[in-house]
């Protein structure tokens, strides 16, 4: 039997970017377990490359979790904190405070939120993770219940070469986002993390994994 494109040990993210490069569709014949007719070419979904089943999420959970509450998210700017965001105010949180150091990206983010058929109350402010009395300052006043923390430095080579950036934001921002979050009452924060924290090798997973360590040992500490 001829093996799957899709197994780990045929890397299929690289058969997918060589047949972009080419110009190529990429489509997929199901398995005789996943058809029962006729097996048919398909596309290539995302979840074909995560080489194990994916994960259902609890929707109704998440709602819960957010519903009628006051929710900060650093980075709110950015891809992951902006979506973050949107699902947030979907969920129905009471209030949103989208903090990001990004001017341009914060009115961008801003703009678009409010353009949503939303009752929260939804707030934009300017600050770097890194200036630790300024995210005092401003989770003290909005008192968050909830707090999602996504603002990093995240590309790899970059991150190599200028490290001490990296630590500045990844590590000393995380701390100062994680103590805020508990001085000012937040019952909960969620630190959006990478899997090159897992056994690091570069100063993206480093990094991330310190902060993880740190939030780690405060919800101990708390508990």
């Amino acid at each position: 039997m001829t093996p799957s494109a899709f197994e780990d040990e045929a890397h299929p993210e690289s058969i997918l970017m060589q047949a972009r490069k080419l110009g190529l569709t990429v489509s997929r014949i199901p398995t005789l377990e996943e058809s029962r007719d006729t097996p048919q070419l398909a596309p290539v979904a995302v979840e074909d490359l995560l080489l194990r089943p994916s994960v259902k999420i609890d929707y109704a959970r998440l709602e819960k979790f957010v519903r009628g509450k006051a929710v900060v998210v650093t980075g709110g700017g950015g891809s992951i904190g902006f979506e973050i965001c949107d699902r947030v105010i979907t969920f129905g949180a009471a209030r949103l405070l989208s903090i990001e150091n990004s001017e341009p990206a914060l009115h961008a983010a801003i703009e678009k939120l409010s353009a949503k058929v939303t009752s929260a109350v939804i707030e934009g402010r300017i600050a770097d993770v890194r200036d630790r009395d300024r995210i005092h300052q401003l989770m003290n006043a909005f008192r968050p219940e909830v707090v999602f923390h996504a603002a990093a430095l995240k590309h790899v080579p970059i991150l190599e070469r200028d490290w001490g950036e990296g630590v500045k934001t990844n590590i000393f921002g995380s701390v100062n986002v994680a103590d805020a979050a508990l001085a000012s009452g937040a019952v909960a924060m969620v630190m959006i993390s990478t899997d090159k924290a897992i056994e690091p090798v570069s100063m993206l997973g480093l990094t991330k994994r310190f902060a993880e360590m740190y939030c780690q040992a405060l919800d101990r500490g708390c508990g």
